[in-house]
């Protein structure tokens, strides 16, 4: 994550990031063919790879540079396109980002119809 989604980010590096994930996703219960055993470590690891894939698939969409999120490959900030928030709802078989327009100063998250 460090090396491909950190401060300083780009499609190659983005990309290589959501493939290692994509790896990781089995993770090594898959590969011992045994279930994992719950427990806060095991919650905590899926938590982490969650968040970890939100971080990507947001950073690989949003192709501006905008406060910390520094895209090298897109160094300008586009407020005409991006100027507002950016949701991510992941599902099975997809990265299933949804991009609503929601405006920064809306308090309430809206699909404006769009079922998550």
């Amino acid at each position: 994550m460090t090396e491909g989604a950190g401060v300083l980010r780009d499609h190659a590096g983005l990309t290589a990031a959501a493939r290692a994930l994509d790896e990781l996703a089995g993770g090594p219960a898959e590969a011992d063919r045994k279930p994992a055993e719950p427990g806060a470590d095991t919650w905590e690891t899926a938590n982490l790879h969650l968040v970890a894939r939100v971080l990507v698939t947001a950073a690989l969409r949003r192709t501006e540079t905008r406060g910390c999120h520094w895209r090298e490959d897109h160094p300008g900030r586009d407020d005409q396109n991006w100027r507002h928030h950016l949701v991510l709802a992941l599902r099975p078989g997809g990265d299933g980002a949804r991009d609503p327009y929601i405006r920064p100063d809306q308090s309430e998250l809206s699909f404006r119809g769009d079922t998550p």
